[in-house]
């Protein structure tokens, strides 16, 4: 929980904990901490907090992905389960056949928006910004629909509480 990681490659094997500030990670397993910037190239995320860098290939099975400290973006890769609250997503698969809760652009705002280039939605959530009934807890409609943009893709099912959709192949679930 006390490692950090400054700069420099990192090749296989796994990470447990600890703090990720910059340099390129290359296959393996994470199992939790924090990740500030640099680049993922492949690998499995079990867990913890991308808060800015590129993502390349791979595969997410929990956690939040956003850019709170440096922009992030996605390319490519499987979003299996977690949150993508904002950053940039570029080609890849998102959601699961699990009904396990996924996510995007539930702390998309004016200046950290959640913007989807193609791909293929599976299913979950698409928020912009993520807006909850006082009295229930549960997701409702979203109150400004500017802060997540979807540019193109194919949505399989899933629920669209709000945002901007051009060029969408949308197949199914409830908007």
């Amino acid at each position: 929980t006390l490692s950090k990681w400054y700069n420099g490659r990192w090749y296989d094997g796994t990470w447990f904990d600890g703090t990720w500030y910059n340099g390129r990670r290359y296959a393996g397993d994470w199992k939790k901490g924090t990740w500030f910037n640099g680049i993922w190239n492949d690998g499995h995320w079990f867990g913890g907090n991308f808060l800015g860098g590129i993502w390349v290939e791979g595969t997410w099975e929990s956690g939040i992905f956003n850019c709170d400290s440096k922009p992030a973006y996605w390319i490519n890769g499987k979003f299996i389960s977690g949150d993508f609250e904002n950053g940039i997503w570029y080609n890849g698969i998102f959601g699961n056949d699990r009904k396990i809760l996924t996510r995007f652009g539930t702390k998309a705002n004016n200046s950290r928006t959640a913007t989807w280039h193609a791909g293929k939605w599976l299913d979950g959530e698409f928020h912009s910004f993520v807006n909850r009934d006082t009295q229930t807890g549960e997701p409702i409609i979203s109150e400004i629909h500017k802060y997540s943009i979807w540019r193109t893709g194919l949505w399989v099912t899933g629920n669209w509480y709000g945002g901007i959709a051009y060029n969408i192949d949308f197949r199914g679930g409830n908007w």
